[in-house]
């Protein structure tokens, strides 16, 4: 979007009730009800595909002890505000990794239960980046809605080969289902956690010119499991030995990354199935009606085919303000029902098309235009995509296309040393990581011939 304003967009997520931002203190976050609406079916289309996966859902702890800390010291010196917020008297978990791998060296400290592995569990919960950038409108402050996803594996080989497993999530919700516009990247070591032996992540494009880590899938091997001492016990060797892991999970970056391709500068065009409420109903009849087969029958099929609708009662002045606010709240389809000179006349209105309609014909309707509207959207979303998105074959070309606001691609060779010298020429932007194709070209730097390409940007 040109020109976002983003003070307009805050007025713009109270005014549809979807949150409150840095209120009343930077970096935190407040959901308003249609925000928490959002909220839950986003997560539980995640949860959906973890059941499916069979991965079994538990609720952390929040307080972490003092010498798990002292020992993730030894592999990173990040732990303070990464791992944990230290006050006086304690410490919380700023993420849950430790909390969880302590959970596990515990399970499996009890030999008389029978684990099988892989061990597969995701937590949902809160996690803390307190002092962190918050620039508005997202907020790495707060996050309440984190779902973190764990795999435990008995060896190093079973626990890489399941890498999948976690980027295919990723996948299937950032690509498939929302269709975000986006990069899927292995990133680069030198500017990731140290500690993760590899890392693919999702990186969502925006409209503010800056692209948003999304889903993020950790291949840790033995790192936190040998740190924190966590063992199965081989009956064949007689012996305790060291159990892998990865790790994966989605945040509210995708929340807010949805909302802000959503959003369309008076509201939101949100997809039928991820849309606080799908219809409005608006009543202006005055109850005339309400002892009518035919108006009951409206909200007996709507009910019987499990739409999400609100039902308003409205004077017929105030009609036009009403569609109004449902299309700034995203909602797909407003059925206007009034009074016609004593008969019940239905009004059906959607993506900006208004027509009269009846009982037989409503249902049909509806599931039509839920299609139109996604459809609009995915197409939307494609585009965003693909404009964002320039190839580059020089410096400058990078440089200028992360000045701009884009996301540059170009070849280069995977390495490091690579990653800091493309970055030493972009300002304020930063690798984002490499694909592997099978198409060969020169490296941006030296000529020389390689299939990786990488993406830069700015990045929130």
């Amino acid at each position: 979007m040109k020109n976002f304003d983003p003070i307009n967009y805050r007025n713009v997520l109270k005014k549809c009730d979807i949150a409150l931002m840095g209120t009343p203190v930077r970096g935190s976050l407040i959901y308003l009800q249609n925000g928490f609406k959002l909220r839950e079916k986003l997560f539980n289309i995640g949860i959906t595909l973890l059941n499916e996966l069979g991965f079994i859902q538990i609720l952390l702890s929040d307080y972490i002890d003092t010498n798990s800390i002292k020992k993730m010291d030894v592999l990173s010196e990040i732990s303070n505000n990464y791992f944990q917020i230290k006050d006086a008297d304690f410490y919380m978990a700023a993420g849950h990794e430790v909390s969880f791998y302590s959970l596990v060296r515990e399970l499996l400290k009890d030999h008389s239960r029978d684990y099988t592995f892989p061990m597969q569990y995701f937590h949902f919960g809160s996690v803390y980046r307190s002092p962190k950038n918050t620039r508005f409108p997202f907020n790495y402050g707060e996050r309440k809605s984190f779902l973190e996803c764990y795999s435990i594996h008995e060896s190093s080989q079973a626990a890489y080969d399941a890498i999948s497993i976690g980027v295919n999530w990723n996948k299937k919700i950032v690509k498939e289902i929302l269709h975000l516009p986006c990069v899927e990247v292995e990133r680069p070591k030198v500017t990731n956690k140290q500690f993760s032996q590899k890392s693919i992540h999702i990186d969502t494009i925006t409209p503010l010119g800056e692209t948003i880590i999304t889903g993020m899938t950790y291949f840790h091997n033995d790192v936190f499991t040998k740190a924190l001492n966590v063992k199965r016990r081989d009956n064949c060797k007689k012996k305790n030995c060291y159990v892998y892991s990865n790790h994966f999970g989605l945040s509210e970056n995708v929340l807010h990354s949805y909302l802000l391709n959503c959003y369309n500068g008076n509201g939101f065009q949100f997809f039928s199935f991820l849309a606080p409420y799908q219809i409005s109903v608006v009543d202006t009849t005055n109850g005339i009606f309400n002892d009518l087969a035919e108006y009951r029958y409206i909200f007996d099929l709507l009910d019987e085919n499990k739409f999400e609708y609100q039902k308003k009662c409205a004077l017929q002045k105030d009609v036009r303000k009403i569609i109004r606010r449902n299309s700034e709240n995203g909602i797909i389809v407003t059925i206007l029902l009034k009074n016609n000179n004593g008969s019940l006349e239905i009004k059906f209105l959607s993506c900006g098309d208004e027509f009269s309609t009846t009982c037989e014909n409503i249902i049909e309707n509806i599931k039509l235009y839920f299609c139109k509207n996604d459809e609009y959207i995915i197409r939307k979303f494609e585009k965003n995509e693909k404009d964002a998105i320039i190839e580059c074959t020089t410096i400058v070309d990078i440089a200028q296309c992360v000045s701009n606001g884009k996301v540059a691609q170009f070849y280069c060779e995977k390495s490091d040393k690579k990653v800091l010298q493309i970055e030493s020429f972009l300002k304020g932007g930063e690798v984002l990581g490499f694909q592997n194709t099978t198409i060969a070209s020169a490296d941006v730097l030296d000529g020389s011939i390689t299939t990786w390409i990488a993406f830069a940007s700015k990045r929130l």
